[in-house]
């Protein structure tokens, strides 16, 4: 597995991954020096340590956890999507697309598939959901990265799509010019 970066494709599965190992590792670690400062070959005093170091592997493999938890339910695009999306692109170089986004905001948790951005516009495209939550999230979306670009005093307008072929065929009406770096790495800044 080659190493990934936001907005990869894959990065979500990358992700999972990841934490899984992470917590696990963590959790072995963390039994093995408790069973270590059990046993009675270490003095009295210094099975405090031991239960102390234990507590300290098991914090981080909480907050891995909760990590986990959070992205759990999101997937990655499907593969024919990706290459829709890379064919609209193609001719446009300058253009910067993040894949595989999870995105947090204070009273939301966003599974943005895909972010396009030129210098005068943020196009994210949403998982469409069978229930009707999709409008919730779409309208969520679109009022947070709009109210965060107006905090940052960035230019801009956003555009949420929640069925591919219509965030494709905006995607080929783009100019194809390059992002702000501000808003390039706010929106960087943003994805989990």
């Amino acid at each position: 597995m080659g190493r990934f970066h936001k907005g990869d494709k894959g990065y979500i599965k990358h992700l999972k991954m990841l934490r899984i190992g992470l917590c696990i590792s963590l959790l072995v670690c963390g039994f093995i020096i408790l069973m270590v400062g059990q046993t009675n070959l270490i003095a009295e005093k210094l099975k405090y340590v031991f239960v102390l170091a234990a507590v300290f592997c098991l914090l981080p493999a909480c907050k891995e956890f909760v990590e986990l938890v959070t992205i759990w339910g999101f997937k990655e695009l499907p593969e024919d999507v990706y290459k829709s999306i890379d064919k609209a692109a193609e001719s446009k170089k300058k253009l910067v697309i993040y894949y595989d986004n999870v995105m947090t905001s204070n009273m939301h948790v966003m599974n943005i598939q895909c972010i396009v951005m030129n210098e005068g516009a943020v196009l994210c495209l949403v998982k469409e959901k069978k229930d009707k939550k999709t409008e919730e999230t779409v309208k969520h979306v679109q009022e947070y990265i709009t109210e965060e670009m107006k905090k940052r005093m960035l230019e801009g307008s956003v555009s949420v799509y929640k069925e591919p072929e219509q965030f494709i065929k905006h995607i080929g009406r783009l100019v194809d010019a390059k992002p702000a770096a501000d808003l390039k790495s706010f929106i960087h800044s943003t994805i989990m």
